[in-house]
This record gives C-alpha cells, structure tokens and sequence, in this order.
C-alpha cells in the first residue's frame, strides 16, 4: 500500500500539508534524495497549536488503518476494503457521537465512489482508493470549514472565529486516491501549488515514483507560483458547492453493499438516462446511458429534495485501458428505468 503522504490535519491556523509547504515562504533546502518520506516531512511541520506542547494535535484516525488482525498489515495483498475502514472507525474510543456518520460518494464524477465521514454533518475525513485499498486523502478539525465542490475540487476555509482567513483548495485525482493542494489565499497573497494542473507526464513520474519507493517525487513539494488577485479569481471554481446526500449510521452497513441485487433497463422519453453522483439532478452527471441499457441495482435508495425516488446502480461501460472495461456506481431515477 501506498505511504499516507498527503493526508492532511487542519489545525489552528496552519495547515499541516505532507507533501507541499503551504505557508507563504520560499521552501526550505530539499534533501539530495530522489524522493521524500511522508514521515520526515510529517516530523518537520508543526501546528502552531501545539508547538512546544508535549501532546500531539488529534490526528484523524490512522488507527483506522490498522486493521484489527495484525498479521494482514504484515501481507502485502491484503486490501484494506471500506469494511474494514467502517469497522476500524467503530471502534475507536473517539468515536463515541451519535452525530458521527459516513456516506460513499464520488466526489470526482469518475464512478468510483469514495468514502466520506461527517461529525455533525461536516466533513471530517475523506478516504480515497489506491490499488483497491482505502487511504485517508483528507482530514480536517473542528476549527476550519471544509466544503466540496463538483469535479473533485475541496475548499478549506478559517473558522469564522480564526485571527486569518486563509483558504486553501484542493483537487481530488482519482488516480492517486489522494486530495492535492492546488491553490491558496494567505493574509492576502495568492500562490498555485506544485500539483496544480498536473500533466500526463507528471501523473506518469509521480505514478513511477509510487511504485518504485512508495512514495511522492521531491518536486511535489516545491511551490510553483505566486499569482494575483485576478488570476486567482480567474481560477477557483464559479459552481455552487456540493450538498451531500444524508451519512449513514457507523453501524448501517447498507452502503457499501457491494453486490447489485436485481436488473432493471434504461427506458426515458428523453433517450437517455443521466448516471449522477447522488441521488437528486443537483448531483453531477457521470455519464449517459442510452435506453435498453441495463443497471444493475442495488438494495439502497433515496429520496431527492423534490419526492422523487433514486435508485443506486452499476452501470457496465467499454473503456480503452488495459482491462477494456468498467463498472460506474452512482444514481438513477427510479422513473427512468424499468
């Protein structure tokens, strides 16, 4: 499995990124090697909050990763599933809340659904996939305002509260399981980060680099450039921000049912029926499904704002990649098939 790099803590008014520096200086010395540890680096930032401090900042749950036998950490085929990661949650001692709950949602549109969990209907923690296992790709405390927007892209905000209104986004790759920073206000200045707009070439390195050391190359934690005003306004996104279907109980397993239960065919006046990442026409479209194309569906539904039911569906599509083909999870109208 992957090293957690670029899992992030949100505390106090530092942002605590392993991976790419966030505060508004130029970055220290690199070290000579090829790459950078997720453990020096993480060693090397401290929250304001806490420095000097003997406790340590409250980390979101690694212990979630530490799956409950021992001996599958110790396997290196064993996939930690999002089973695992919702049984872990369950049991740890900071997880006593009736208001804590998680919900499976494809933040990025790209069919793959991703695991959120709430506190009081605030994102808390967000995990992602590499190589079929779950990683935590964000965290964030009580004292900052996180808030997710269409096509992957994070927004995380100062409390009101906070002396700073420093805001800084974040874009999701799938590819990685992992949330990048991208761009940042801080105390008025405005900067893009080294993982924003990543090419082809790069997600080829950084995807080389992974697989060779575990992790990140170096020059993923060099800054890129600081920009205005105007173009950093040109850049964050214009759309409104997403409202996440309502979290399941920790113990309501219904969500991650993994098994379609029934088939059912696309049959609209329109030709077509949109494949959504939630439940509701306020969701993105992952895709179009022509009529006659069949959806595998699951036992979970929901109601949208508007009364109507939605259905959860598997939708089989041909790609071009080495398997040839895809499994998209995300919702229906239930008007839209039969």
């Amino acid at each position: 499995m992957k090293k957690k790099f670029l899992g992030l803590i949100m505390a106090g008014m530092v942002i605590t990124v392993t991976g790419c520096k966030t505060a508004p200086e130029p970055p220290q010395e690199e070290p000579d090697a090829e790459t950078v540890s997720a453990d020096v680096i993480a060693d090397e930032t401290v929250s304001e909050d806490n420095a000097g401090d003997d406790e340590t900042s409250p980390v979101s749950f690694d212990a979630a990763l530490e799956i409950q036998d021992d001996d599958q950490n110790d396997d290196p085929e064993a996939i930690i599933t999002p089973e695992d990661l919702l049984s872990s949650y369950m049991d740890s001692n900071d997880l006593s809340s009736d208001d804590i709950g998680y919900i499976m949602f494809d933040v990025n549109a790209d069919g793959k659904e991703e695991m959120i969990f709430t506190l009081d209907d605030r994102i808390r923690d967000i995990y992602g996939s590499y190589n079929g296992n779950m990683q935590l790709s964000i965290s964030a405390s009580e004292d900052v305002d996180v808030t997710l927007y269409p096509e992957g892209m994070l927004k995380i905000t100062q409390s009101a509260t906070s002396e700073y209104n420093d805001v800084t986004w974040f874009q999701y790759y799938g590819e990685l399981g992992d949330y990048l920073p991208v761009f940042q206000e801080v105390q008025g200045e405005y900067y893009t980060f080294c993982s924003y707009d990543l090419s082809k070439e790069d997600m080829d390195e950084i995807n080389k680099s992974l697989e060779s050391t575990g992790d990140y190359p170096v020059w993923l934690c060099e800054w890129f450039d600081m920009i205005t005003k105007e173009e950093y306004d040109s850049i964050v996104p214009k759309s409104e921000p997403v409202i996440l279907p309502a979290a399941d109980d920790l113990s309501d397993m219904s969500a991650l049912e993994t098994r379609p239960e029934y088939i059912l065919y696309v049959n609209s006046a329109d030709g077509y029926a949109d494949l959504r990442t939630g439940p509701g026409t306020e969701y993105e479209i992952i895709c179009r499904m022509p009529n006659n194309d069949e959806v595998e569906v699951y036992l979970k539904d929901a109601t949208s704002g508007n009364g109507e039911k939605w259905l959860k569906v598997a939708y089989y599509i041909v790609t071009d990649d080495e398997e040839g083909y895809a499994w998209l999870t995300g919702w229906v109208e239930e008007s839209q098939v039969e």
